[in-house]
């Protein structure tokens, strides 16, 4: 399905997205489990124009994390709100939304796994995030 003229989508308990062939500003994606090859090829074909973005998982999983955090960093520079849950507080996440040069607003619900280790790297993300934030205002 070609939806040319769509721009914001919002998904709710559709596992079946692949469908679907459009770029978007807006992508809004609830489920009991995501699977990131499942909309992987609407972050991709959105690109630089998808600048909202929402993952909720309400039964506590993001599956191929790696694959959606390596989409995000390849494709997606431009995402100015990201709301995610359920992801876990890594390297590689942290990477990415020091990479993301118009962020503005992170939401996160229900991180998983801080490993005592990266402690220290999460501070020092956050007081990287408190500095963008001053900068965008």
């Amino acid at each position: 399905m070609n939806c040319k003229n769509l721009k914001i989508l919002r998904i709710r308990y559709c596992n079946n997205v692949r469908i679907l062939e459009t770029c978007l500003n807006t992508l809004e994606f609830k489920s009991s489990q995501i699977y990131a090859s499942s909309i992987v090829h609407i972050l991709e074909k959105s690109g630089t124009l998808l600048q909202r973005l929402k993952l909720e998982s309400n039964g506590g999983k993001i599956y191929e994390e790696s694959l959606l955090l390596r989409t995000f960093k390849s494709f997606c520079p431009n995402i100015t709100y990201p709301n995610i849950s359920c992801i876990r507080f890594s390297t590689q996440f942290q990477d990415l939304t020091c990479n993301l040069q118009k962020l503005q607003f992170l939401t996160l619900q229900y991180l998983n796994d801080i490993l005592a280790e990266e402690m220290e790297e999460e501070e020092d993300l956050r007081c990287e995030l408190c500095n963008l934030q001053k900068y965008h205002r």
